[in-house]
């Protein structure tokens, strides 16, 4: 899931996510989580919002530099 969300496939994110609800919860070395890639890269909202059900605390999840998924959302 990480892999898809770096290489912004957000349809394979969105197809990996039903079977694979854990990978939302994967970071990467920065810290982020899909939600972080998918904020800071624009994702369709229903990707947002699946990655978000699989993983509700990811919208306060920080990165490594502090940073919410929010922050990268609202810098877009």
């Amino acid at each position: 899931m990480l892999e898809a969300a770096e290489a912004k496939d957000w349809a394979a994110v969105a197809a990996l996510l039903p079977a694979h609800p854990d990978g939302a919860r994967e970071k990467d070395d920065t810290g982020w989580l899909p939600l972080h890639w998918a904020a800071a890269h624009k994702a369709p909202v229903e990707v947002v919002a699946a990655l978000l059900r699989a993983h509700p605390d990811g919208a306060q999840a920080k990165d490594n530099r502090g940073r919410l998924p929010l922050h990268w959302a609202a810098g877009n």
